[in-house]
């Protein structure tokens, strides 16, 4: 399945200073199957395909990738269920 979705985080600059971005992604999702035979059985796939960020012009920040990975999924998983 195909899922996609928005959110508004906060993340800290090299400087310390806290900025509200806007975060979109893209993604799939294939829940798994454990019940049956275990030829007929699989785990959970998934993985974004897209992760886009609104950051504020001319500010720096550390490397922010994993974290927002992390926040996009945990944004998922919390509509999903």
């Amino acid at each position: 399945m195909d899922f996609g979705g928005e959110f508004i985080t906060t993340v800290t600059d090299i400087d310390g200073n806290e900025h509200e971005v806007t975060v979109q992604y893209k993604g799939y999702y294939f829940p798994a199957k454990l019940n049956g035979s275990p030829e007929n059985s699989y785990p959970a796939e998934g993985e974004l395909t897209e992760l886009e960020v609104d950051f504020p012009a001319g500010i720096e920040f550390d490397d922010l990738e994993d974290y927002l990975h992390n926040k996009a999924w945990e944004h998922f998983e919390n509509g999903r269920f």
